[in-house]
């Protein structure tokens, strides 16, 4: 008997373990519609707008999974486009429970600057056309949409949106779904969205990474996509802002502490910020320990030094 239970247990750990693929999908929508070349729309200014083209990069992803795994994916680039479906395999990993995904638009700063000719035709960073590259100084173009807008779709917009600066990652919490046997993270992009606040009325040109295109950015990082679960994204900060700054241990149990030794800024208050962007708890930095939120769960520590914020940190809370 105690052998029938030892093999019995044996197989429950083994297929509680096994690997699974995990997919990433995406369903294009505008205002809450079916997208489609040429598609309609209104932002919450009131302007209308259509859809010629509209493309984006994918990078800097990772899923966290079974009480806060975090498993990277550092060679993984995605050239996303409006009028193909997208329904891409992220790998094959020992997943069990998925809890989140993290990437960002656009391609980091490690291989923002490189020659495309140096990747193979078939890959996303390869030359394309039209062109996603903008020169080897400013690199790739993170986010493109084109069409008219304005009283009578008179109007015409172009935003490429490019930048170090505007590469943001962003963490939105899921369980994703179960496709016979796989794990699917499931995603809805309402790419209305990225226009939230951008007047459209006169059209708009912005070529580049100020202004209304990194206005454009930010609204990719924090509105434009939503899980199946019903969840948006937290965005963290840019890679090249807070880097050196690290909270431990994570995953927390009831204190995280910060490690400043290797920056010049200060920080005098935090914010603990769900997963459903809500602030759960705030307080002042004195220099010792933060108290966690009283829930477990995935958090971002928000660190601010008077209102500028300075970085983010993704934490794991276990109670």
């Amino acid at each position: 008997m105690k052998k029938v239970l030892l093999a019995i247990s044996l197989l429950w750990t083994v297929s509680s373990i096994a690997q699974q693929d995990v997919y990433l999908r995406i369903d294009h929508e505008v205002n809450g519609q079916p997208f489609a070349m040429g598609a309609q729309g209104q932002n919450n200014l009131g302007d209308d707008f259509n859809v010629n083209r509209l493309e984006y990069y994918i990078s800097g992803l990772s899923i966290m999974h079974d009480g806060g795994q975090v498993t990277d994916l550092p060679d993984t680039y995605f050239l996303v486009n409006g009028s193909q479906n997208f329904d891409e395999l992220l790998g094959n990993f020992n997943v069990s429970h998925l809890e989140s995904i993290t990437f960002a638009i656009g391609v980091d700063s490690a291989r923002n600057h490189l020659d495309p000719a140096s990747w193979p035709m078939a890959h996303p960073l390869a030359p394309k056309s039209p062109s996603m590259h903008w020169g080897w100084t400013a690199g790739y173009r993170f986010a493109v949409m084109e069409g008219t807008s304005g009283n009578g779709l008179a109007q015409v917009y172009e935003f490429h949106a490019l930048g170090n600066k505007n590469y943001t990652l962003q963490t939105i919490e899921t369980a994703g779904e179960d496709d016979n046997g796989d794990v699917v993270v499931h995603l809805t992009a309402d790419y209305v969205e990225a226009f939230y606040n951008i007047p459209l009325d006169q059209g708009m040109i912005q070529h580049g990474q100020d202004d209304e295109a990194a206005e454009f950015l930010g609204n990719f990082a924090l509105r434009v996509f939503e899980s199946s679960d019903g969840n948006g994204p937290v965005a963290s900060i840019s890679e090249q802002e807070g880097a050196s700054i690290r909270a431990y241990p994570n995953p927390a149990a009831r204190q995280i502490y910060l490690d400043l030794s290797k920056t010049s800024r200060t920080i005098d208050r935090y914010e603990w910020v769900n997963a459903q962007g809500a602030q759960v708890r705030k307080g002042v930095f004195a220099g010792v320990g933060i108290d966690t939120p009283n829930s477990s769960g995935i958090y971002f520590l928000q660190l601010y030094s008077g209102e500028e914020l300075v970085a983010v940190e993704r934490v794991v809370v276990q109670r």
